[in-house]
């Protein structure tokens, strides 16, 4: 069966089982030409793939849909800023489509954005698909449209589920407008151990079965300029791999960039012996195979913290922390990690320039807003400056008003912050003041 299985990224068959790196074998095999991993057995079944799409990936929508709803819309908003900044300013009427709109946050948000707006898409789970009807006033159907022609075209962590998808980004690029764009988003493989928005790593998250195509940056912007593709802008932390592209048919005569496939079975190797020796409890065993892992950093300071501070603040600011932010800086939860240890040394200057740090890799995160707030809060309990105590506390509540704006999950929370900070500020003719 492997042999029917064309490679979408160098068209190859020349496929060689590596199950051997995961926990359970699923007939997971990378293409020794270019260094693609996928499934074969499973993408050669499409119309079962589909139908486990449409009833089985996942349950119907909840809140917690709502929650990671709002935070991709916090990352489009950022990565499509300068885009949409200018598309206002001309006035621009909009005709958008969705690849794998879910319940429709992001379509309703265009419509609000652009008025006038038409906007369409596709969803396979039928639960999401009526969600956004009843709910969000948002159609969708189960296919790509390309019987018009559009402004935007919008895939987020969806190419990674669908077979043939150079097909797929093919048919994208066709259905553009002279001036239209794509912008898609997709994880990437084998630059660091994370589970792709989840806490800590799992051997079989990495490597889930629903992600049919498992890439790596060079060999996705490889399968862009195949389908004529030209990226026109980058980013490569908020959703891992993320690109706004334009139609340029030229490109798909460039000669194209594969992997050296022993270069990636080695590094499938040495992620799977970290991902064991962290099961053991041995995180700096971990590290020494595969050094960005950052649940291990995070395992590895804590378990060795009792002797970090022993040598003090200075010592870890130079042999951990600056080590840390040179050789995993695109990390969120590395930056994290390092303010978080700032804070319990009271290096609160030094903690909100990498809080910071977070937000830029991940525009609007709850928590490294709360913790910027009791930086504030922390600072002002150690000052004798009345008007500086105020100061903190003003500038820690208006860090929780914005909290109570970008994040329906944590608004509750954040009010209750309100009020904490509101009470620890004088109010214009209180005695003293």
């Amino acid at each position: 069966m492997n042999e029917q299985v064309k490679c979408l990224i160098c068209d190859g068959s020349s496929w060689l089982n590596v199950d051997e790196y995961r926990l359970k074998p699923e007939g997971m095999s990378i293409c020794s030409t270019c260094g693609f991993v996928t499934y074969p057995s499973i993408i050669a079944k499409t119309d079962e793939l589909k139908e486990f799409y449409r009833k089985e990936y996942r349950p119907g929508p909840s809140v917690n849909n709502d929650y990671t709803g709002h935070r991709k819309l916090h990352y489009h908003a950022h990565f499509l800023d300068d885009t949409f900044s200018k598309w206002k300013i001309d006035g621009r009427k909009l005709d958008v489509f969705e690849v794998g709109a879910a319940h429709g946050l992001f379509l309703e948000l265009v419509k609000k954005t652009f008025p006038g707006s038409t906007v369409s898409g596709s969803e396979l789970t039928l639960s999401f698909r009526r969600v956004a009807h009843w709910d969000h006033g948002i159609s969708l159907g189960e296919e790509f449209d390309d019987s018009k022609k559009y402004d935007l075209i919008a895939s987020y962590k969806v190419a990674e589920h669908i077979p043939n998808v150079d097909k797929d980004l093919r048919r994208y690029a066709l259905a553009l407008k002279d001036d239209g764009l794509l912008s898609v988003s997709v994880p990437t493989w084998f630059r660091s151990m994370t589970n792709f928005g989840l806490r800590g790593f799992s051997l079989e998250t990495y490597y889930d079965t629903n992600h049919v195509n498992v890439w790596t940056r060079k060999l996705f912007e490889t399968l862009l300029r195949k389908c004529g593709l030209e990226v026109i802008k980058s980013n490569y932390v908020y959703y891992d791999s993320t690109y706004l592209c334009k139609r340029n048919d030229e490109l798909m005569t460039v000669a194209p960039e594969y992997e050296n496939s022993s270069v990636i079975l080695s590094a499938m190797s040495n992620i799977k012996k970290a991902a064991m020796e962290m099961d053991e409890g041995h995180p700096e065993e971990a590290l020494k195979f595969f050094p960005a892992y950052p649940h291990a950093i995070v395992a590895s300071y804590e378990k060795n913290r009792a002797q970090w501070h022993q040598k003090g603040f200075p010592a870890i600011e130079k042999e951990l922390i600056k080590p840390l932010r040179s050789s995993c800086s695109d990390q969120a939860e590395v930056n994290f990690l390092c303010a978080d240890i700032c804070m319990r040394y009271e290096q609160f200057n030094q903690a909100l320039e990498l809080l910071q740090v977070c937000l830029k890799q991940k525009p609007e995160d709850p928590t490294s807003l709360i913790n910027i707030g009791h930086c504030y809060r922390a600072m002002a309990n150690k000052s004798t400056d009345k008007v500086e105590v105020a100061s903190l506390y003003s500038q820690a509540r208006k860090v929780m008003q914005h909290l109570r704006q970008t994040s329906t999950q944590h608004s509750l929370e954040a009010v209750t912050w309100i009020y904490a900070d509101s009470a620890k500020i004088p109010i214009p003719g209180e005695p003293g003041v």
